[in-house]
């Protein structure tokens, strides 16, 4: 029980340290400068928010596709509870899984069991760690050629390195049956007999997951999915470049959305990534050539962004489990 308190002065800690970058960098560009360059938008902000659906939709594909036929929701219900598992991630301080696990539940309380909803889960996480890692490998190497910065090349392998080592590891743990182990040693630690029922649902998860591994042609097509996703994501930067002024090349686009997304992730104790997201396009921008008001403007649309479409699906979420609790139990 003491976990969760240990852990929470350091995400107020770091949620300051955070803080004081933010401000420390809107000061540094010019808190003028920058919100001209938002202003420029105009309306193409709304053309840069309502784009970013398309990404939430092959998301919503990708998942789908490790589900079942017979038991697959429909696309747009899959849309919708990728939009809610969004706005938990990018607005509620859960270190960016809390979404995954309403997702799941969600998925669960309609006609996807629950444990099928789960590997599903836990499968696309993995494809996505896995795919993300192979795009920050062509990103670090496009970063080196565009800069001619052989210095940048070490951290780079480094980074992706790290990178690789997370996603075999996390798959290994999976191929192990971690569920079952886990499920087992909580019983043992408990030494209760009614925790039996927690390690056969352990061993079914298990092995629901190695069903989907198993099912190859649906698991190719959610890393098509989600290599779909990351390059409507780096169209999102360009497009926003664009509405701020900013001509540049797609190359950038994917170097900047491809390093600052693993920075943020990386950065999950830091609610909301705030100041670490800002610095991560400042640094990158800069050795791209981009100003630096211009890439701290990218960072507050992008955060205008998550916020307008994202208090929407928390609300969305809410009006959900309200008629869930006053349908009562089925």
């Amino acid at each position: 029980m003491k976990h969760p308190q240990t852990i929470k002065p350091a995400i107020y800690i770091f949620g300051l340290a955070g803080g004081a970058v933010f401000i420390f960098l809107l000061i540094r560009e010019g808190i003028g400068q920058v919100a001209s360059a938002i202003a420029r938008t105009g309306w193409l902000l709304l053309a840069v928010i309502f784009y970013h659906l398309f990404q939430t939709l092959s998301d919503a594909a990708g998942w789908l596709m490790l589900i079942p036929k017979r038991h697959r929701i429909s696309l747009s219900i899959s849309f919708f509870i990728h939009w809610i598992a969004e706005s938990i991630n990018n607005l509620v301080p859960t270190g960016r899984v809390g979404g995954d696990l309403v997702l799941t539940r969600i998925a669960g309380a309609l006609r996807v069991p629950l444990q099928m909803a789960a590997a599903a889960m836990v499968v696309d996480i993995t494809v996505g760690v896995a795919t993300k890692v192979v795009l920050l490998l062509v990103a670090s190497a496009l970063l080196v050629i565009k800069t001619d910065r052989q210095d940048l090349a070490l951290p780079a392998i480094v980074a992706a390195a790290l990178g690789v080592i997370a996603a075999a590891g996390f798959y290994a743990v999976q191929r192990l049956g971690i569920f079952r182990v886990s499920a087992r040693l909580a019983a043992r630690l408990a030494r209760a007999p009614e925790w039996e029922s927690l390690i056969r649902s352990g061993e079914a998860l298990d092995e629901a997951i190695r069903q989907v591994y198993m099912r190859r042609d649906q698991l190719a097509a959610c890393c098509f999915f989600w290599i779909l996703s990351w390059a409507i994501a780096c169209g999102e930067i360009w497009l926003t470049l664009w509405a701020v002024g900013w001509q540049t090349g797609f190359t950038t686009a994917v170097i900047l959305e491809t390093t600052v997304v693993a920075v943020r992730n990386a950065a999950f104790l830091v609610p909301g990534a705030v100041g670490v997201q800002e610095a991560g396009y400042v640094f990158i921008g800069s050795l791209l050539g981009l100003p630096g008001d211009i890439a701290f403007a990218l960072s507050l649309i992008r955060r205008t962004r998550e916020l307008l479409l994202g208090i929407p699906g928390l609300i969305g979420w809410h009006l959900l489990e309200t008629r869930r609790l006053l349908k009562g139990p089925p």
